[in-house]
């Protein structure tokens, strides 16, 4: 059975993953998310092949809020090595939604 594309997060909250790193062998992915405040979090994740799963699974919940892209980009790479072997795939067509905190969250497209 093929491993499927993993394709993009977005979060209930209204966060959108812009980023993302996809293993080399697909079986890890890797996320930048911008959430509706401005800040951003890293998301990872895992197939399973176990016989009852065969699906993506978050691995390393929980984590640092980042103000700046690139940082959170160091972080990722300092502990998913396969993540310098690969080249990073922008997502376009993001349509954010704005949440109360911050009424001016930036749209893209």
């Amino acid at each position: 059975m093929p491993i499927p594309d993993p394709g993009w997060r977005d979060l209930s909250d209204g966060s959108v993953a812009f980023r993302r790193w996809l293993h080399p062998e697909r079986l890890h992915v890797a996320y930048l998310i911008k959430k509706t405040n401005g800040s951003i979090i890293t998301w990872t994740e895992y197939f399973s092949s176990d016989e009852f799963k065969h699906c993506w699974i978050q691995e390393n919940p929980g984590g640092s809020f980042f103000d700046d892209d690139r940082l959170a980009e160091k972080e990722l790479k300092g502990f998913l090595a396969w993540m310098k072997e690969v080249t990073a795939e922008e997502r376009s067509n993001i349509q954010q939604q704005p949440s109360s905190e911050s009424p001016s969250s930036i749209r893209t497209g």
